[in-house]
């Protein structure tokens, strides 16, 4: 929220109010933007919300030089799995959702390699989702994901925007996000 008196004409002062909001929560950063762009001050910028958010629960999993990273998540959706008493892929009604989100599309921690890898090693129902997909081929997985006609998803930020879900039991960033924004 941005409230700045502004001069208008025969020196009498208005009061624009402008709202706004972002999907990222990075302080001070985003209210000197906006102070500079609206020519506000920065102490009239008002920043509401907090990051913080008691239903979720944050873990870290370090994978170490015995077992590859894949094998690792392997062990975390098997986890995840025996805390929710569910079967990620092999639910038949698929009521439950996983998503995974990758740095890149290919090489070894890249979408496509992880969906590979899952679909072999666990049998899981698993589709991909990234950028270079063609508009109808993303469109068909959204619309099968969203119909719960498979419940893991290994995708890049390209799908993370405005997802409305609300059966995603847990999200696995498998690589270091680059801000924390990210994580939400």
């Amino acid at each position: 929220v941005v409230s700045n008196k502004v001069s208008a004409s025969e020196n009498k002062e208005k009061t624009i109010l402008c709202f706004g909001d972002s999907l990222t929560y990075s302080g001070q950063w985003v209210a000197q933007g906006i102070s500079k762009y609206v020519k506000a001050g920065y102490t009239n910028v008002k920043t509401i919300g907090s990051m913080d958010r008691e239903e979720l629960t944050f873990k870290r999993v370090r994978a170490d030089y015995k077992s590859s990273k894949l094998s690792k998540l392997e062990s975390v959706i098997k986890d995840l799995e025996n805390e929710f008493e569910i079967d990620f892929a092999n639910d038949k009604i698929h009521d439950k959702a996983l998503l995974i989100f990758t740095p890149t599309i290919e090489w070894s921690n890249g979408c496509e390699t992880i969906s590979k890898y899952l679909q072999e090693t666990m049998q899981k129902n698993i589709s991909c989702y990234h950028g270079r997909l063609d508009s109808k081929e993303k469109e068909k997985v959204q619309t099968k994901f969203l119909n719960n006609e498979f419940s893991v998803l290994a995708c890049t930020k390209a799908f993370g925007m405005g997802i409305d879900k609300q059966n995603i039991r847990a999200t696995i960033h498998y690589g270091l996000p680059q801000s924390v924004e990210s994580f939400y």
